[in-house]
């Protein structure tokens, strides 16, 4: 009887992992991630086919490698929003370091890479602290950073609410529901667009509430928040579902350095009143308390927050 158990545990096994490896399953948009590209050149202005590029996310240490082609160019895509090295190394030249290459969400940033002649042994090092001019994209969109997220005053109906700093962009109104209470500051209209056509994404995930369409279902922690983009108008197919704008959220990830905060946020009658065209005034209590920690789990690989 034993036997024929562990003969039927093991075809349990068998057929479950057959299953997982035809298991059909949908892969999330890059909505979440940036891209990183340029072309490598010579003083003169010719293109260098064969250069090695590393590109290096200064927070974690994390690499990604790719060698321009026989035009020149590279191409490095999904990429976690932040700040990065890169660097370009052919034999017969000088090794060309840019730091400070900041990337934001949904961006696809150009550094091209002009090295000179030389020892490969021998490092040019640029800063590339500004960020450039986008001539190149049409699309209309304003960026949240972390440090408005982090440094800017919120209120709202059901607490602190990230979405809130989205009506602070151009051509964002709050929705008459929105004023109402209903939505909470998670409603507005969008260059003229109904908020019913607002399109939420959250890491890459689709984050629409399809019960009420215009809002959106998860409301993540204000200190859980990378940064996030409201792209009002031309945005790309990705966010071609919807009529009205995009609001793309990035949330934090870990890093090699240990961080950690503790929070409470309150407010009350006696402490917040209404407004004269909007007589709501919060709860008789209405606390809003947290933490948040991120850490290294495997040092330069895999970090985590929580």
């Amino acid at each position: 009887m034993s036997k024929n158990f562990a003969r039927q545990t093991t075809v349990v096994w068998a057929l479950s992992v057959v299953l997982l490896l035809f298991w059909v399953f949908p892969i999330p948009a890059q909505t979440g991630t940036g891209t990183l590209m340029g072309v490598a050149t010579d003083s003169s202005g010719g293109m260098l086919p064969g250069v090695s590029v590393v590109v290096r996310n200064e927070a974690t240490n994390t690499a990604r490698t790719a060698t321009t082609n026989d035009s020149g160019i590279y191409r490095v895509p999904v990429l976690q929003p932040g700040s990065y090295e890169v660097e370009a190394k052919l034999a017969g030249f000088k090794t060309l370091v840019n730091f400070g290459v900041v990337l934001t969400i949904g961006e696809v940033r150009t550094v091209n890479l002009a090295l000179s002649l030389g020892a490969i042994s021998e490092i040019v090092v640029v800063s590339n602290r500004r960020t450039p001019l986008d001539t190149e994209d049409s699309q209309l969109s304003s960026l949240v950073d972390d440090r408005r997220v982090r440094d800017l005053p919120l209120n709202g109906r059901k607490g602190r609410n990230v979405y809130s700093l989205a009506i602070l962009q151009p051509g964002m109104i709050p929705a008459m529901s929105s004023i109402a209470g209903a939505e909470g500051p998670s409603g507005f209209f969008a260059a003229g667009s109904r908020f019913r056509g607002n399109n939420f994404t959250l890491d890459g995930q689709t984050n629409n509430d399809e019960s009420a369409s215009g809002v959106p279902v998860v409301i993540p922690t204000v200190d859980s928040v990378q940064e996030f983009r409201v792209i009002r108008n031309n945005f790309s197919a990705e966010f071609g579902t919807h009529s009205g704008s995009v609001i793309n959220v990035v949330t934090k990830s870990g890093s090699n350095q240990f961080h950690g905060s503790v929070w409470e946020f309150h407010r009350n009658v006696a402490l917040d009143a209404g407004e004269v065209f909007d007589p709501w005034i919060p709860d008789p209590l209405d606390p809003t308390t947290g933490k948040k920690d991120k850490a290294p789990l495997i040092q330069n690989q895999f970090g985590f927050t929580f």
